[in-house]
């Protein structure tokens, strides 16, 4: 069962659950085209090494680097709503930025433009500036989906029960007939739990090819700010599209 969503099952909601990354590669928003609802799981574990304040940007040498917001120091089992941004935190990601892409692509000067708006925005909390960071990225590359936290939703992770629980959780706020996830998933979620509650469950394929980058080398998995660069936000938001789903567990009503 593998193929784009059936135009038959537009009715369905497609519920989508991801901790929120600071601009992500293009896949993310690929699983953001296909929800209709996304969640943005804000009440879990913060992990230093994870993609929550960083992520990777071209470099001409050694064809990438990190770039990210600097975080106060909290402790080990912090969850990501729990975590602040150190003063100036703007500054330095605009700065790395400006620094990886001026002069670098075809569409840097835009792409700086549009982050330097993003960027104007007064908080000091992660979870607040990653959320405003991703919908108005998704904005501009024309993705309409419906935002939530599981905050919010109060979808919460208990350890006793299974990982695949708070999928369950989410469609069930939602009333949600499928859930979604990315192909990093398919070892957690099982088949099962949900055929028995008449779910579907399918896993986004981005088939994520080599775009232009002009004389630079193409390096796969950078953030979304690189396609941007290169492909403006439209063009940016056609390429995350690019995607196929394969469906473990047909949702009702579909094929």
């Amino acid at each position: 069962m593998f193929g784009p969503i059936p135009f038959c099952w537009r009715m369905a909601v497609h519920v989508a659950l991801m901790q929120p990354y600071l601009f992500p590669y293009a896949g993310y928003f690929g699983l953001v085209h296909a929800a209709d609802v996304f969640v943005l799981f804000d009440n879990v574990q913060y992990h230093r090494r994870g993609w929550m304040h960083r992520n990777r940007v071209h470099h001409p040498t050694s064809g990438w680097r990190y770039v990210g917001v600097p975080v106060v120091k909290a402790p080990r089992d912090a969850v990501i709503r729990d975590i602040r941004l150190k003063p100036g935190w703007q500054d330095r990601l605009l700065d790395d930025i400006i620094a990886a892409y001026r002069g670098q692509a075809q569409k840097a000067d835009a792409m700086l433009e549009w982050l330097t708006r993003v960027l104007d925005v007064d908080t000091s909390w992660l979870h607040e500036v990653n959320r405003h960071t991703l919908e108005a990225t998704a904005k501009h590359m024309g993705l309409p989906c419906r935002w939530e936290s599981a905050t919010d939703l109060m979808i919460t992770r208990d350890p006793d029960l299974p990982l695949w629980d708070w999928a369950r959780q989410a469609c069930g706020r939602l009333d949600g007939t499928a859930y979604l996830n990315l192909p990093g998933g398919e070892g957690i979620y099982p088949s099962e739990p949900f055929v028995d509650r008449g779910l579907g469950l399918g896993f986004i394929q981005p088939r994520l090819e080599p775009y232009d980058r002009g004389a630079g080398d193409w390096e796969a998995g950078l953030s979304i700010l690189d396609v941007i660069a290169h492909c403006g936000a439209k063009g940016a938001g056609a390429y995350a599209a690019q995607y196929g789903v394969l469906w473990t567990v047909a949702q009702p009503g579909g094929d």
